[in-house]
């Protein structure tokens, strides 16, 4: 959203000191200390809190917000399976503070499915994709009966947009929190995720990516809910 809208470019450089303050309340960085001064690059490569912070508030709150429909989250994808659900997103109860958290991704309610459909939105030039739970029906005799068409729904933001996100979540597989995810052999995108629950100490943590990124063919999430262990980040389980 802020590199469609021109809030941001790859090499604009933010300073993070361990943490923002909006509207009088502290939102801490995960790492101690902070990161200091970084490029747009090295917020999305470090998952930097303060730094997605405040490339939110350039947005604002009209411009993220329709940024966040347009991928698809807090409405139902229409998949074929039964009782989909839409996510918690409430627009009118967004103030300075929900920004802020829903800016790194807390403070809203996502699905997995959401989840890949907005990171195959990157992958597809910046297309929107209906997602489908099968590709296509085939009888005992292996004829095609049914054949799903996954068509695309809009396009949320520029090719050249996605083109620059590509690059950037391929940088966060080679320099970034989500070294782990490095194929030999494959450039591979991707991000890291560790969001804390109600519950205290407890934590959902994920890593989603596709492959290859110049011609991307396979887009894959993980979710490991309430890891138990030492580092517990996206980026380690």
């Amino acid at each position: 959203a802020a590199l469609e809208e021109g809030v941001a470019r790859p090499e604009d450089r933010f300073y993070d000191p361990g943490y923002a303050i909006v509207s009088g309340v502290r939102i801490g960085c995960w790492y101690y200390g902070g990161h200091g001064s970084q490029t747009f690059i090295q917020i999305v490569e470090n998952s930097c809190n303060p730094g997605f912070v405040d490339v939110a508030m350039k947005l604002g709150k009209d411009r993220f917000m329709k940024y966040i429909k347009g991928f698809g989250f807090g409405e139902s994808t229409g998949i074929d399976l039964p009782g989909e659900a839409r996510g918690l997103l409430e627009p009118s109860k967004v103030g300075p503070v929900e920004l802020a958290t829903i800016s790194f991704g807390q403070g809203i309610s996502v699905t997995p499915v959401q989840l890949i459909s907005a990171l195959a939105t990157i992958a597809n030039d910046g297309k929107l994709v209906q997602p489908h739970a099968a590709k296509s029906i085939i009888d005992k005799d292996g004829k095609t009966i049914h054949e799903f068409s996954s068509g695309s729904l809009r396009q949320v933001i520029a090719y050249d947009t996605a083109q620059e996100m590509k690059k950037i979540l391929e940088s966060v597989v080679t320099n970034g929190t989500g070294g782990r995810g490095k194929i030999e052999g494959y450039k591979v995108a991707g991000k890291t995720g560790t969001a804390e629950k109600y519950v205290p100490g407890k934590y959902v943590v994920s890593f989603m990516g596709f492959a290859p990124v110049d011609d991307p063919k396979l887009a894959i999430l993980v979710i490991i809910d309430e890891p138990s262990g030492g580092l517990i980040y996206g980026g380690t389980i």
